[in-house]
């Protein structure tokens, strides 16, 4: 099993604020886990949650792409 990353962690490899995290738990717009009063995430959920989150351009669906 992965080490779950801490907020702070997962706002370094996405690049954003840890408050950002904090808002997209806060939304339930991430995969996370509540333990006590602790967040966690596990990284292969993010990956997912991540690679869900593209966004394919008008262009690329009426060339086939997607």
């Amino acid at each position: 099993m992965n080490p779950l990353l801490t907020p702070g962690e997962l706002a370094q490899i996405l690049k954003v604020s840890t408050g950002h995290i904090y808002r997209l738990v806060a939304q339930r717009k991430v995969p996370f886990i509540k333990n006590g009063g602790s967040v966690r995430f596990r990284p292969e959920s993010i990956e997912r949650w991540v690679q869900n989150q593209e966004v394919v351009s008008v262009r690329d669906v009426l060339r086939g792409r997607k």
